[in-house]
């Protein structure tokens, strides 16, 4: 079984949420480049 501590790892969050935010701006703006 996973812990709380192993779950939430800032640093994991952080690069995720980054990723999720490019991604997402490239789609918006058709940009095909910034998705893959």
């Amino acid at each position: 079984m996973m812990t709380q501590e192993q779950i939430n790892r800032p640093l994991v969050l952080a690069e995720v949420t980054a990723a999720f935010y490019r991604y997402e701006e490239a789609l918006v703006s058709n940009d095909y480049r910034g998705t893959g």
